[in-house]
Parts: structure tokens; sequence; C-alpha cells
């Protein structure tokens, strides 16, 4: 191998690490963005219903038995919720249903949920609908680099109320 050869190695090495940082500080500047992705998306697979009402965060869920975690977008309001898998494009500026799980997106009305769990830092949930039960994982941050701790908490409070009635 020459010289030239290793040097044209390196700068594509060195080009593709620069397009990744790029791409990771575009989307932690991108602050409020996953909101109006989230409604961009509903919107494209639930165009009957008023985005209006909706609440949007992300979670994580287990898909199968070898413990693939995708992300999830919940949508909710005080009697429903929606779970749509979504992952975000490279930019972290767009929301895009996966075509191997568009058979995976579930409504549940609260009023469905037999029983529900929720641990003591508010990271997982796991509840009960119709003898089946989901496991929801939430982390700090959604895949917009953004905090939603907040949305969280306000799903969760929901959450209880609706097992508490």
């Amino acid at each position: 191998m020459n010289t030239t050869m290793l040097v044209i190695i390196i700068l594509w090495f060195l080009v593709g690490v620069g397009a990744m940082i790029y791409m990771k500080t575009k989307g932690l500047g991108a602050k409020g963005s996953y909101a109006v992705a989230a409604r961009q998306l509903f919107r494209q697979i639930y165009p009957a219903l008023d985005i209006q009402q909706y609440e949007f965060l992300e979670c994580t869920r287990t898909y199968s038995a070898v413990e693939v975690r995708i992300p999830v977008l919940i949508a909710y309001n005080s009697n429903e919720f929606f779970l749509i898998p979504a992952t975000r494009n490279l930019t972290g500026t767009q929301l895009n249903a996966p075509d191997s799980y568009v058979d995976r997106n579930e409504h549940i009305p609260l009023l469905g949920i037999q029983q529900i769990g929720i641990n003591d830092n508010g990271t997982k949930m796991a509840f009960v609908t119709k003898g089946k039960e989901t496991i929801l994982n939430f982390s700090k941050r959604n895949t917009f680099g953004e905090d939603q701790s907040q949305k969280v908490a306000e799903f969760l409070a929901t959450m209880t109320e609706a097992a508490n009635n």
C-alpha cells in the first residue's frame, strides 16, 4: 500500500467523523423539534384525529425475544394513548415509522388498562391490557437530544390517575 492510498483512507475517515459530529450537534441544537416531528408523523398515520388534543414523548420498547429495543412515540391525552414505533432521520429533524414495524402501532384506551406499575424513579412502566403485558422504558432525553423528563412525569401522572379510577 502506497502513501496516497493511506492518505485517502485517513481523509475518508476524517470526513466520516466530521459528518457524525455535525449531525450530532445539529440534532442537539434543534430544541422543540421533537414535538413538531411527532405531530407530523402522527398526522401521517392518523389523519382523521385532531393532533392538538395530544401530547407527545418518546420511550423504548422491547419487541422481540432477542431484546431489540425500538424507540416508540407516545401520543396521549386523558382518555387514550397511541404507541407508534418511530426512528429519527440522520440529521435529527424528522421521525419515520420503520416499514417493518408499521403493523405494531397500538391504540390503547386508558379504561382498557387492567394493571399498571411504575418503578420508583419513573424510568420504567409496565401495564396489562387484554391479558398482554407491555413494558415501556423512559430516558431523560429523546432521540433528538431534548430533555423530556417533565413530559415523562406528566405522562406517568396521567397513567397513575387512570389506574386509580
